[in-house]
């Protein structure tokens, strides 16, 4: 699935999986949430996940077309932590 589609896809959540969201963030944060607020923490939650499961600018550049995989690009400066 590409990112695109998973992102199109998490803004149509289904009537259940916003029943289960809110059904989850009750048991966990002992609050309820009306059905309009739990469908928009559930896509804005949706919308978090997949930001952070794109690929890094390193990642695309390793895995373009012509570059062995697993390769380092010297071009590229590396984050050190």
């Amino acid at each position: 699935m590409s990112v695109m589609c998973a992102y199109d896809c998490a803004m149509k959540l289904s009537d259940q999986a916003i029943q289960e969201f809110r059904e989850i963030f009750a048991r966990e944060f002992k609050r309820d949430l009306s059905e309009e607020e739990a469908r928009d923490r559930a896509e804005a939650f949706m919308r978090l996940i997949l930001l952070l499961l794109r690929p890094t600018p390193s990642h695309a550049e390793r895995d373009r077309p012509g570059t062995p995989n697993g390769s380092v690009d010297e071009t590229i400066p590396s984050a050190t932590l």
